[in-house]
């Protein structure tokens, strides 16, 4: 179930998050970011006091904050790449954010 709660809203919510990304570029990494540390603190604060409805609020929301956010840094990479380097610059930012869920 905690899965999924992160898995299904990313099917539609990155369409709107590129959107914000491309009229607001770092604001909208700003809020993206702040939605995702909420989620990560309120699904803390609900398995600490074992509120499981709590955790999957807080699952929900760094959900929506988590996927925009990589949305985000793939239109940044985009700016900050040439074509030819453009492979690996991701492959290389996608191989350190899989490092980071698996730790």
């Amino acid at each position: 179930l905690i899965t999924v709660l992160y898995s299904v809203p990313n099917i539609v919510f990155p369409l709107f998050g590129g959107l914000l990304f491309d009229k607001f570029k770092a604001l909208s990494m700003t809020i993206f970011t702040i939605t995702m540390m909420m989620g990560i603190g309120i699904v803390a604060l609900g398995f600490s006091l074992n509120r499981f409805y709590l955790a999957i609020a807080g699952r929900l929301l760094m959900s929506i904050g988590g996927e925009n956010i990589t949305v985000g840094m793939d239109g940044y990479l985009t700016f900050w790449f040439e074509k030819k380097d453009l492979g690996i610059a991701f492959a290389i930012m996608h191989t350190i954010g899989r490092c980071g869920t698996a730790v």
